[in-house]
């Protein structure tokens, strides 16, 4: 029996929801670390131009801060949750001024000063001059508190405050680990740079050091969606494309675009410029606009393709059908059901080879040279004929509750954002979170 696409797309479409899977570049993780026996930490950052020259940090932000929080070993590493830090005993926190970044011509060749030398900046967090966290890290007066690598751990991060923050946070005061957990505010990716660990200076130095390179990187992303035969969904199908960018300790980032019959060229095919050097269409998960968001390849990506059921008996819905709310407004209101993860959203995860609907492709091409990466992700509808109608759960079986499946899983990303199974599992050592 021979299936239309369209049909073939909502048949599968209909089947039980498949936790993500992600496609893309992993998080660097060089900024955070575990100390060995020692009663202090080392913090070294370089920064490079396009050319792959050192040089001074970019002012894209309001401020560059390094954080530094102690918890105790054995223990799971700090994160935010519910907009408050958890697990932490104590803190310390340098701000990076990046007027005061040296080039060679300011500083000259003198031994001493290399660490001041070529945009390098060199932070020491001393076991004594720590401070207790307390209830919520707020008070930038608590008491000293004295580190110690025989019980603690040491959790580092570079952030950098926002230029387009909301308003209640203009007047606010980074001094203390509170005002770094709203991700409207800070970041700890930096717009226009891409974590180079393998640029890392002074790599012959002895731990315990937190070894950071910054590159400045333009980075462009597109979304191609090809069928081998002319599409048949309708407007009706409410089906959209959604891209969603894993950060390390932020919350995602989402493109979403409703995918419509008339979108579709000549070829069957339809692109979505999604972020170029200069530009980006990147939302919150409130479908808020995020101007200065950029993708720079430290972050992980997932597409997928979801189509949401309409409650047509919904006040939105009857205000859309008397023309009281906007097409666009409307297909936002809908494109929420799918970042808040409702119910009536099904989603299918690429890449896959499920049935007669989809493969998925990553092309990427980037230049050492000028610093510039170009990403294409490509999601193919494929022409298949099949004589029964199977779900994703007739395929996978138990797996279906599971993001990844394997024999073998190595995890060398603290933080997958995604549960698993594996017969055999091996980390690199890192925390996990």
């Amino acid at each position: 029996m021979k299936k239309t696409l369209g049909k073939r797309l909502l048949s599968l479409f209909s089947a039980a929801a498949l936790a993500a899977t992600t496609i893309g570049s992993t998080f660097i993780n060089t900024v955070t670390t575990s100390a060995a026996d020692y009663t202090y930490h080392n913090f070294l950052l370089t920064v490079y131009d396009e050319n792959n020259q050192e040089a001074p940090l970019d002012d894209v932000g309001d401020g560059y801060y390094v954080l530094a929080l102690t918890y105790p070993k054995g223990t799971e590493t700090p994160k935010v949750v519910n907009g408050k830090w958890t697990n932490v005993k104590g803190w310390q926190l340098h701000e990076i001024k990046p007027q005061e970044m040296k080039t060679d011509a300011q500083i000259g060749n003198n031994p001493k000063d290399r660490f001041d030398s070529t945009s390098t900046t060199f932070v020491n967090f001393a076991w004594n001059e720590f401070k207790v966290f307390g209830e919520d890290g707020s008070d930038p007066d608590a008491a000293s508190y004295n580190y110690s690598s025989a019980t603690d751990n040491i959790w580092i991060r570079m952030f950098y405050v926002k230029k387009d923050r909301p308003w209640y946070a203009y007047n606010t005061k980074f001094t203390t680990p509170s005002a770094f957990v709203d991700e409207d505010v800070v970041s700890d990716t930096i717009p226009g740079y891409k974590y180079s660990k393998e640029k890392t200076k002074f790599q012959d130095w002895p731990e315990p050091l937190t070894n950071l390179a910054l590159t400045k990187f333009d980075t462009s992303y597109e979304l191609t969606i090809k069928s081998d035969e002319p599409v048949d969904f309708t407007e009706d199908d409410w089906i959209y494309a959604v891209v969603s960018v894993g950060h390390a300790t932020t919350a995602n980032t989402f493109y979403i675009q409703r995918l419509m019959p008339n979108l579709f060229d000549g070829n069957n095919s339809v692109t979505f410029n999604i972020q170029d050097y200069q530009n980006a269409n990147w939302v919150d998960k409130d479908l808020r606009v995020k101007p200065n968001e950029r993708i720079s390849g430290n972050e992980t990506l997932t597409v997928q393709l979801a189509k949401v059921t309409v409650d047509k008996n919904s006040d939105s819905y009857k205000k859309f059908a008397k023309g009281e709310i906007s097409q666009e407004d409307f297909n936002k209101i809908v494109a929420t059901d799918i970042t808040y993860n409702r119910s009536n959203v099904k989603t299918i995860s690429l890449p896959g080879n499920v049935k007669d609907f989809v493969a998925t492709s990553k092309t990427e091409t980037t230049d050492e040279q000028t610093n510039k990466m170009d990403r294409v992700d490509t999601i193919t509808l494929t022409k298949v004929d099949t004589d029964r109608d199977y779900t994703l759960e007739d395929i996978l079986g138990p797996c279906i509750d599971f993001g990844i499946t394997a024999d073998r899983f190595e995890q060398k990303n603290n933080d997958i954002q995604s549960n698993f199974q594996a017969n055999y599992y091996q980390t690199d050592g890192q925390p996990i979170n």
